[in-house]
Formats: structure tokens, sequence, C-alpha cells
């Protein structure tokens, strides 16, 4: 017999703060290089003790403003893999393997959620329209 679990997506600031903070941490990039995804992406910044924890806020008020700015007005959940996937975004078009800017700006978070937004329009059309 199988047990059914509920599968939850981000919804809250904590949660989003515990995100951040296990790619400043815990996660490892490359791996076994015992170097987290921040330091890695942005070696300066975080020698200087920038970490992407400190975005918790940020982050949450803008993916709540785009809600707000596309009429969804359920309570607020994001998917694991999209907040993934905006994460990485902001990492490597803006870090050591894209852009080379010393740290993120909310302006950078920004751009990666509506990029993946912009990818995830085009694959929903393409796939409406096969």
């Amino acid at each position: 017999m199988t047990n059914e679990q509920g599968f939850y997506r981000i919804r809250s600031l904590e949660e989003i703060e515990h995100c951040l903070m296990c790619y400043d941490e815990v996660s490892e990039y490359p791996e076994n290089s015992e170097c987290s995804y921040t330091r890695y992406f942005f070696p300066d910044a975080f020698a200087k003790g920038k970490r992407l924890k400190s975005y918790a806020n940020d982050l949450f008020n803008l993916f709540k403003d785009l809600r707000k700015e596309h009429g969804l007005s359920k309570k607020m959940e994001i998917p694991k893999e999209y907040f993934t996937l905006t994460v990485e975004n902001a990492l490597k078009l803006n870090g050591t393997t894209g852009n080379g800017i010393e740290w993120l700006t909310t302006n950078h978070w920004r751009e990666a959620i509506q990029i993946l937004a912009m990818l995830n329009q085009k694959y929903l059309w393409r796939s409406l329209n096969t």
C-alpha cells in the first residue's frame, strides 16, 4: 500500500530564506569542490560576506508583485523547480560564467524571474499549437 503525501510549493518568506541559505552554505558546486554555489559564482562578494539569503525578502516581494501584475490572487505558492531555475538563472547569467558582475541586485533577480516566465510562455504556446 502506498501512502499519499502532500507536496508543497514554496509558500513563505522563511522557506525562500532557507532555500537561499542552502545555495550559500549547504550546496556544493562543482561536485566535491567544498565550494558553495554562491561562492563559486560570486567569489569576491562571498569573501566579503555577501550571501543570497539576504535577498529572501526582495525575492518574496518580487514574486508577490509579479503575481499581482498578472492577476493571480490565490495564496502564493512558488513551484520549487521554478524557484530553483530562477536562482540558477541569476547565478549563471550574472556570476563568473556570465556577465561577471560583483554581486546581484534586485533588478538581476527580476530579470531572472522574467526570463523564466517568458520561456514558460513560449513552451506553453508551442505545446498548445502542436
